[in-house]
């Protein structure tokens, strides 16, 4: 990934984050498209390849955007895991 993704405004980035997630929790890898993707996040395809140099990579940073999620929702602000967390949340929705 473009380091230079992350100097986007977050509005935008949001943007990339939510097609590439709402494509591929449709589609299995295989048949995601990355034209759909661009288009649903109102950006030219050049420049999602410009951020991410493939679909590959574009799939494993919305992966591990997904995990960070789910561990700041599990994790406690002192680091440890919160049982009352774990136990009330379906994660179900992030993916």
């Amino acid at each position: 990934m473009n380091e230079q993704f992350y100097d986007l405004p977050q509005e935008k980035q949001m943007r990339i984050i939510n097609a590439g997630l709402e494509v591929f929790s449709k589609n299995d890898y295989k048949h995601a498209v990355t034209d759909e993707i661009a288009r649903k996040a109102g950006i030219s395809k050049g420049l999602l390849f410009y951020y991410f140099h493939n679909k590959k990579s574009l799939y494993l940073y919305l992966f591990d955007y997904c995990a960070k999620l789910i561990m700041n929702q599990v994790m406690g602000s002192d680091g440890e895991a919160d049982a009352e967390a774990c136990g009330k949340h379906d994660f179900t929705g992030v993916f």
